[in-house]
């Protein structure tokens, strides 16, 4: 069941290197833009974790939702 917990998370942050690596070959006039979504790439990833780490099942799958 552990497993079956983490596997959200194993799939987003494979999604999320492979993000990465296009990012880092972006341009320079669009650094602020790589910013921005590596930002928001680490602000989701922490409510990810967040959520599965919520013992109450209610309040997991309405952090989950949103």
């Amino acid at each position: 069941m552990n497993e079956d917990k983490l596997k959200i998370i194993l799939l987003f942050k494979k999604f999320f290197l492979e993000i990465y690596e296009i990012l880092l070959n972006c341009d320079r006039k669009h650094l602020e833009l790589k910013r921005i979504v590596l930002q928001e790439y680490d602000i989701y990833l922490k409510d990810l974790y967040l959520a599965n780490d919520m013992q109450d099942e209610v309040d997991r799958k309405r952090k989950k939702k949103s």
